[in-house]
């Protein structure tokens, strides 16, 4: 029993987490800006410590018509 609970225990730390953070950019802003837009709409999401895959989607028009 003790082997089988350490093999669990192994397979969750090799388990790779992944985290997907979509961001849209608008007409005049760069991609560090909508960056900071996001991290002040979710404060919690600076504090992940893993890979952090952003997808920025490009917005042609300005933030007020989104």
């Amino acid at each position: 029993m003790r082997n089988l609970e350490s093999r669990v225990k192994q397979l969750e730390a090799d388990s790779k987490e992944e985290t997907l953070m979509i961001v849209t950019y608008y007409d005049g802003e760069t991609k560090e800006q909508s960056m900071e837009r996001y991290f002040e709409q979710y404060p919690h999401m600076r504090e992940y410590n893993g890979p952090i895959p952003f997808i920025f989607l490009e917005s042609f028009r300005g933030e007020e018509h989104a």
